[in-house]
Order: C-alpha cells, then sequence, then structure tokens
C-alpha cells in the first residue's frame, strides 16, 4: 500500500509483535499512528474506508473499537 514510505511506515520495526496493537484484518497500531501522524486521519472511518478500504472487511465492532482507540490515542 505504501511503496517506497514502506520503511517510513514500519520504522524499525522486525517482526509483527513490534507493529503493536492488531486491529484485525492486518490492520496495526504502527500504520494507524502513521495515517494519523502524517496523513491526519482523525476517526476509524478516514483509515478503514478512505485510506484503505479496509471497511469492506471489518465489521462495526471492530471499526467502533479502532474509532475508540484513535480517540484515546490522538497526538496533542
Amino acid at each position: 500500500n505504501y511503496g517506497n514510505l514502506t520503511y517510513v511506515v514500519l520504522g524499525h520495526c522486525k517482526s509483527v509483535n513490534l507493529l503493536g496493537k492488531h486491529f484485525g484484518h492486518h490492520l496495526y497500531e504502527r500504520e494507524v499512528r502513521y495515517l494519523m501522524d502524517m496523513e491526519w486521519a482523525i476517526n476509524a472511518d478516514d483509515i478503514v474506508w478512505r485510506r484503505t478500504l479496509l471497511g469492506i472487511e471489518f465489521n462495526p465492532a471492530e471499526i467502533e473499537a479502532l474509532n475508540a482507540w484513535m480517540q484515546a490515542n490522538q497526538s496533542v
């Protein structure tokens, strides 16, 4: 999904265990934080529908859990 920016998104992570919280469907905290910090995603819809199209796979409860996590972890 990110081409040359993959290294920016992943940083120094060398295993999936270092990607942080798993939200389901191959979406991890590291990517969510990147999208929040670098692409100004402010809610779950920004991520699952506008940036990754994972909304096709996420169910409403998973989207709400991601949204709640994002709201609790917004950068100031």
